[in-house]
């Protein structure tokens, strides 16, 4: 690894894959098979979360919610060091962790509370930094702008 000092990290924006960029059946995009080994490998802990291992032993993250947010993802050259996901409740219908937790009553009621809908709610999860990297990257500031600039 590189000096922290010496350390410039770039930031790439992925689109969600649902859009006719995944089918069944189909190889997953390099980038997102990135993303997985990289939040399976911090997510294991030392092989104190176990389902983050295969059966085979390769380390993953198969969150269903992948193929239907956008992701932020933070490269040192040509090596994947951090990434994060931002999912639009209004793509598909496919309830965010929040949801998933609460339930849809509970969630619903504090959307209401909250003065929000659906349709303009987004979760952001998963952000996941390479423990060599931990104390050297941090998020953006313009994720929002990031956002808004690819739609």
């Amino acid at each position: 690894m590189k000096d922290a000092r010496s350390l410039s990290v770039s930031w790439q924006l992925r689109s969600p894959l649902e859009g006719g960029s995944y089918c069944t059946g189909r190889s997953l995009a390099a980038w997102l098979k990135e993303v997985r080994s990289l939040r399976g490998f911090v997510l294991l802990d030392n092989g104190r979360r176990r389902n983050f291992r295969a059966e085979e032993g390769r380390l993953f993250d198969a969150d269903p919610i992948n193929l239907y947010a956008c992701h932020i993802l933070a490269y040192d050259e040509m090596r994947l060091v951090g990434c994060v996901w931002i999912y639009s409740l209004i793509s598909n219908g496919f309830s965010c962790v929040t949801e998933q937790i609460l339930g849809e009553k509970r969630f619903s009621e504090l959307l209401h509370k909250l003065g929000s809908r659906r349709t303009v709610t987004v979760e952001i999860g998963r952000w996941v930094v390479h423990p060599a990297y931990q104390r050297v990257v941090v998020p953006p500031c313009n994720w929002l702008r990031l956002l808004q600039r690819s739609q």
